[in-house]
């Protein structure tokens, strides 16, 4: 009779824990997530294009179930012709999942302040950045997701006096369309 109470009382709390679990992209579950990069810039009214690679962590906060509310930090290296840049973003970002099993796609904005320097040039560019993205977390354990993002930013820079022999207009806009892979761990 013990073992068999025992049973039951087993098998209610295994088939009773996933029910009422709760889900990696609910109400108060945390994500940290880092991502690397791989990306093309083009210089709006400049035959300027770019190769860049970038690393991203990231830290959000479920505010409500599916929406997350968090910080990032960009820095990408950035090569263009014979010289070379620096750039570090911070900001802020929400992003919001749609619930599937073990995939759960995700789309997001962002907006970010951006500084930076060029390699052989005095003085460095600032400005700001609107970031929008869609991707895909694949969850390898309840907890731990393999992610892809396409994301597109829209950056306003402004660069000093130095570096207009490089541009026509010390202010400019540029576009930036990356690929990147990460991993994301959720704390609930």
């Amino acid at each position: 009779m013990k073992k068999r109470s025992a049973l039951i009382l087993l098998l209610t709390i295994v088939i009773s824990v996933p029910v009422f679990s709760q889900s990696p992209v609910g109400k108060g579950s945390i994500m940290l997530n880092g991502t690397l990069s791989y990306s093309n810039t083009n210089v709006d009214e400049y035959d300027n294009n770019s190769v860049n690679i970038g690393i991203h962590p990231q830290a959000a906060y479920f505010i409500i179930d599916y929406l997350s509310a968090g910080l990032f930090f960009d820095y990408e290296r950035i090569e263009f012709g014979e010289y070379s840049a620096n750039d570090y973003s911070i900001g802020a970002a929400l992003r919001f999942y749609f619930e599937l099993e073990n995939l759960k796609p995700f789309i997001g904005l962002g907006f970010a302040y951006l500084t930076g320097n060029q390699s052989r040039l005095e003085g460095s560019k600032n400005g700001t950045k609107w970031l929008f993205a869609a991707g895909l977390d694949y969850f390898i354990v309840k907890n731990v997701a393999l992610e892809t993002v396409f994301r597109y930013d829209i950056t306003n820079v402004d660069v000093p006096e130095s570096y207009n022999f490089l541009y026509n207009d010390l202010n400019y806009k540029q576009n930036t369309f990356f690929v990147g892979f990460g991993l994301n761990f959720f704390i609930y």
